[in-house]
Protein backbone atom coordinates (compact mmCIF):
# COMPACT_ATOMS: atom_id res chain seq x y z
CA UNK A 1 0.00 0.00 0.00
CA UNK A 2 1.39 3.39 -0.97
CA UNK A 3 2.30 5.79 1.50
CA UNK A 4 0.88 9.15 1.81
CA UNK A 5 4.01 11.47 2.09
CA UNK A 6 2.14 14.82 3.13
CA UNK A 7 0.28 12.85 5.58
CA UNK A 8 3.63 11.39 6.56
CA UNK A 9 5.69 14.88 6.87
CA UNK A 10 2.06 16.54 9.04
CA UNK A 11 2.79 13.33 11.20
CA UNK A 12 6.18 13.84 11.78
CA UNK A 13 6.10 17.69 12.85
CA UNK A 14 3.38 16.83 14.55
CA UNK A 15 5.23 14.41 16.75
CA UNK A 16 7.86 16.85 17.35
CA UNK A 17 6.19 20.03 18.28
CA UNK A 18 6.72 20.35 21.88
CA UNK A 19 4.33 22.45 24.46
CA UNK A 20 6.58 24.80 26.87
CA UNK A 21 4.97 24.62 30.03
CA UNK A 22 3.30 27.93 31.81
CA UNK A 23 5.40 29.87 34.11
CA UNK A 24 4.59 33.11 34.50
CA UNK A 25 8.07 34.23 35.05
CA UNK A 26 8.64 33.19 31.24
CA UNK A 27 5.52 33.91 30.04
CA UNK A 28 2.50 36.29 29.63
CA UNK A 29 -0.61 34.29 30.35
CA UNK A 30 -1.82 35.82 27.19
CA UNK A 31 1.05 34.45 24.87
CA UNK A 32 1.09 31.36 26.75
CA UNK A 33 -2.93 30.61 25.81
CA UNK A 34 -2.06 31.49 21.94
CA UNK A 35 0.89 28.91 22.14
CA UNK A 36 -1.27 25.89 24.01
CA UNK A 37 -4.18 26.90 21.57
CA UNK A 38 -1.91 26.30 18.74
CA UNK A 39 -0.23 22.75 20.59
CA UNK A 40 -3.64 21.65 20.80
CA UNK A 41 -4.63 22.56 16.80
CA UNK A 42 -1.60 20.77 15.98
CA UNK A 43 -1.96 17.93 17.73
CA UNK A 44 -5.80 17.58 16.71
CA UNK A 45 -7.62 17.41 20.77
CA UNK A 46 -10.93 18.41 20.43
CA UNK A 47 -12.32 16.35 23.41
CA UNK A 48 -12.46 18.63 26.17
CA UNK A 49 -11.41 16.10 29.02
CA UNK A 50 -8.12 15.70 26.83
CA UNK A 51 -7.66 19.59 26.65
CA UNK A 52 -8.29 19.77 30.69
CA UNK A 53 -5.85 16.73 31.15
CA UNK A 54 -3.04 18.65 28.89
CA UNK A 55 -3.73 21.76 30.17
CA UNK A 56 -3.29 20.68 33.80
CA UNK A 57 0.34 18.62 33.00
CA UNK A 58 1.29 21.49 31.03
CA UNK A 59 1.34 23.69 34.32
CA UNK A 60 4.49 24.35 36.10
CA UNK A 61 5.12 23.98 39.59
CA UNK A 62 3.86 27.51 40.95
CA UNK A 63 0.93 27.66 38.54
CA UNK A 64 -0.19 23.85 39.10
CA UNK A 65 -0.19 24.66 43.10
CA UNK A 66 -2.46 27.58 42.58
CA UNK A 67 -4.85 26.08 40.16
CA UNK A 68 -5.21 23.47 43.18
CA UNK A 69 -5.98 26.31 45.83
CA UNK A 70 -8.47 28.45 43.55
CA UNK A 71 -10.18 24.54 42.11
CA UNK A 72 -11.42 23.67 46.18
CA UNK A 73 -13.45 22.10 47.49
CA UNK A 74 -12.73 20.51 43.97
CA UNK A 75 -10.06 18.36 42.52
CA UNK A 76 -8.62 20.46 39.18
CA UNK A 77 -9.39 17.21 37.50
CA UNK A 78 -13.10 17.21 38.60
CA UNK A 79 -13.61 20.84 36.89
CA UNK A 80 -14.27 21.67 33.14
CA UNK A 81 -11.54 22.80 30.84
CA UNK A 82 -13.55 26.26 30.66
CA UNK A 83 -13.50 26.44 34.16
CA UNK A 84 -9.98 25.99 34.96
CA UNK A 85 -9.06 28.24 32.23
CA UNK A 86 -11.14 30.97 33.45
CA UNK A 87 -9.38 30.55 36.70
CA UNK A 88 -5.77 30.99 35.51
CA UNK A 89 -6.72 33.71 33.69
CA UNK A 90 -8.28 35.61 36.43
CA UNK A 91 -4.64 34.36 38.36
CA UNK A 92 -2.46 35.35 35.66
CA UNK A 93 -3.96 37.31 32.85
CA UNK A 94 -2.65 40.93 32.87
CA UNK A 95 -5.40 43.36 33.96
CA UNK A 96 -4.94 45.99 31.26
CA UNK A 97 -7.10 49.30 29.98
CA UNK A 98 -7.41 50.01 26.34
CA UNK A 99 -7.20 54.04 26.60
CA UNK A 100 -4.07 53.50 29.44
CA UNK A 101 -2.68 50.73 26.30
CA UNK A 102 -2.92 53.19 24.00
CA UNK A 103 -1.43 56.53 25.42
CA UNK A 104 1.97 54.58 25.90
CA UNK A 105 1.42 52.54 22.03
CA UNK A 106 1.33 56.51 20.97
CA UNK A 107 4.06 57.72 23.58
CA UNK A 108 6.58 54.74 22.28
CA UNK A 109 10.20 55.90 21.19
CA UNK A 110 12.53 54.07 18.99
CA UNK A 111 15.70 53.15 21.39
CA UNK A 112 19.45 53.91 20.58
CA UNK A 113 20.30 50.38 19.90
CA UNK A 114 16.99 49.41 17.99
CA UNK A 115 16.95 49.00 14.44
CA UNK A 116 13.54 50.21 12.33
CA UNK A 117 12.32 46.16 12.77
CA UNK A 118 12.95 46.00 16.13
CA UNK A 119 11.54 48.98 16.31
CA UNK A 120 8.70 47.86 14.06
CA UNK A 121 7.89 44.56 16.02
CA UNK A 122 7.73 46.16 19.74
CA UNK A 123 5.09 48.51 18.39
CA UNK A 124 3.15 45.33 16.38
CA UNK A 125 3.31 43.82 20.06
CA UNK A 126 1.97 46.68 21.96
CA UNK A 127 -1.08 46.72 19.82
CA UNK A 128 -2.46 43.55 21.01
CA UNK A 129 -3.51 45.01 24.59
CA UNK A 130 -4.32 48.28 22.83
CA UNK A 131 -7.88 46.39 21.37
CA UNK A 132 -7.47 48.94 17.64
CA UNK A 133 -10.56 48.85 15.56
CA UNK A 134 -9.51 46.36 12.21
CA UNK A 135 -10.26 49.78 10.07
CA UNK A 136 -7.74 51.83 12.44
CA UNK A 137 -5.23 48.72 12.60
CA UNK A 138 -2.40 49.95 10.06
CA UNK A 139 -3.39 53.78 10.64
CA UNK A 140 -1.87 53.46 13.91
CA UNK A 141 1.03 51.51 13.46
CA UNK A 142 2.43 54.18 10.91
CA UNK A 143 1.37 56.87 13.19
CA UNK A 144 2.85 55.57 16.50
CA UNK A 145 5.79 54.32 14.03
CA UNK A 146 6.76 57.59 12.29
CA UNK A 147 6.03 59.48 15.34
CA UNK A 148 8.40 57.61 17.20
CA UNK A 149 11.58 57.26 15.15
CA UNK A 150 15.21 58.43 16.24
CA UNK A 151 16.59 60.13 12.81
CA UNK A 152 14.50 63.29 12.17
CA UNK A 153 15.41 63.24 8.91
CA UNK A 154 13.77 59.35 7.70
CA UNK A 155 10.89 60.50 9.94
CA UNK A 156 10.61 64.39 7.74
CA UNK A 157 10.75 62.40 4.80
CA UNK A 158 8.09 59.49 5.79
CA UNK A 159 6.05 62.47 6.87
CA UNK A 160 6.07 64.10 3.27
CA UNK A 161 4.24 60.56 1.95
CA UNK A 162 0.89 59.42 1.48
CA UNK A 163 1.67 56.32 4.04
CA UNK A 164 -1.29 53.83 4.28
CA UNK A 165 0.25 50.31 4.90
CA UNK A 166 2.39 49.93 7.94
CA UNK A 167 4.52 47.24 6.15
CA UNK A 168 5.27 49.81 2.95
CA UNK A 169 6.15 52.39 5.57
CA UNK A 170 8.48 50.48 7.18
CA UNK A 171 10.62 49.94 3.58
CA UNK A 172 10.37 53.19 2.51
CA UNK A 173 11.91 53.72 5.82
CA UNK A 174 14.58 51.11 5.47
CA UNK A 175 15.80 52.23 2.28
CA UNK A 176 16.07 55.99 2.96
CA UNK A 177 18.07 55.26 6.32
CA UNK A 178 20.64 53.26 3.97
CA UNK A 179 20.33 56.21 1.39
CA UNK A 180 21.97 58.48 4.51
CA UNK A 181 23.75 55.81 5.80
CA UNK A 182 25.49 55.63 1.82
CA UNK A 183 25.62 59.48 1.49
CA UNK A 184 27.36 60.06 5.16
CA UNK A 185 30.16 57.62 3.62
CA UNK A 186 30.78 59.41 0.93
CA UNK A 187 30.29 63.21 1.82
CA UNK A 188 32.66 64.48 4.20
CA UNK A 189 31.39 67.15 6.99
CA UNK A 190 31.62 70.47 6.16
CA UNK A 191 34.11 71.47 9.27
CA UNK A 192 36.37 68.65 8.12
CA UNK A 193 36.34 69.49 4.17
CA UNK A 194 37.54 72.68 5.21
CA UNK A 195 40.38 71.93 7.76
CA UNK A 196 41.72 69.49 4.95
CA UNK A 197 41.79 72.19 2.03
CA UNK A 198 43.17 74.67 4.44
CA UNK A 199 46.21 72.47 5.21
CA UNK A 200 46.46 71.59 1.64
CA UNK A 201 46.95 75.02 0.48
CA UNK A 202 49.57 75.37 3.30
CA UNK A 203 51.20 72.55 1.98
CA UNK A 204 51.46 74.24 -1.47
CA UNK A 205 51.97 77.50 -0.75
CA UNK A 206 55.37 76.01 1.44
CA UNK A 207 56.08 73.66 -1.70
CA UNK A 208 55.83 76.66 -4.15
CA UNK A 209 57.92 78.60 -1.87
CA UNK A 210 60.90 76.11 -1.37
CA UNK A 211 60.73 75.92 -5.73
CA UNK A 212 61.74 79.29 -5.69
CA UNK A 213 65.49 80.93 -6.25
CA UNK A 214 67.02 83.07 -3.68
CA UNK A 215 67.99 86.64 -5.65
CA UNK A 216 72.19 86.07 -4.88
CA UNK A 217 71.71 89.92 -5.30
CA UNK A 218 69.52 91.16 -3.43
CA UNK A 219 68.07 88.24 -1.28
CA UNK A 220 64.34 88.40 -2.45
CA UNK A 221 62.81 85.15 -3.73
CA UNK A 222 60.48 86.70 -5.75
CA UNK A 223 62.84 86.79 -8.91
CA UNK A 224 65.99 85.76 -10.19
CA UNK A 225 69.20 87.08 -10.08
CA UNK A 226 69.28 88.07 -13.58
CA UNK A 227 65.93 90.19 -13.33
CA UNK A 228 67.53 92.12 -10.21
CA UNK A 229 67.69 95.92 -10.75
CA UNK A 230 71.09 95.50 -8.07
CA UNK A 231 72.71 93.41 -9.96
CA UNK A 232 75.27 96.06 -10.90
CA UNK A 233 75.43 97.78 -7.71
CA UNK A 234 78.81 97.83 -5.94
CA UNK A 235 78.24 97.19 -2.12
CA UNK A 236 80.09 99.93 -0.31
CA UNK A 237 81.41 97.79 2.73
CA UNK A 238 83.28 95.13 0.12
CA UNK A 239 83.33 97.00 -1.98
CA UNK A 240 82.18 94.35 -4.46
CA UNK A 241 79.51 95.11 -7.47
CA UNK A 242 76.72 92.85 -8.10
CA UNK A 243 74.95 92.83 -4.73
CA UNK A 244 73.58 94.43 -1.88
CA UNK A 245 74.25 93.67 1.96
CA UNK A 246 71.44 90.77 1.53
CA UNK A 247 73.50 89.04 -1.06
CA UNK A 248 77.26 89.84 0.90
CA UNK A 249 79.20 86.68 1.31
Amino acid sequence: MPVNRNTTEQNTRSNTYRLHEFDPTSYDWDDWEILFDTYLAVKCVTDDIKKRNLLITALGVQPFKTLISVCKPKKPTECTYEEIIQKLRTNYARVTFSSTERINFFATRQESSQTLTDFANRLRDKTVTCKFPNDFYEEALVTAFVGGLKNEFVRKHLMQQNLEAFEQTLNVARTFESVLIQGANVKRDPVEQFSVLKIQKKNKLVQSTRHKVTCSSCGSMDHPRSQCRFRNVTYHKCNKEGHLAKGCR
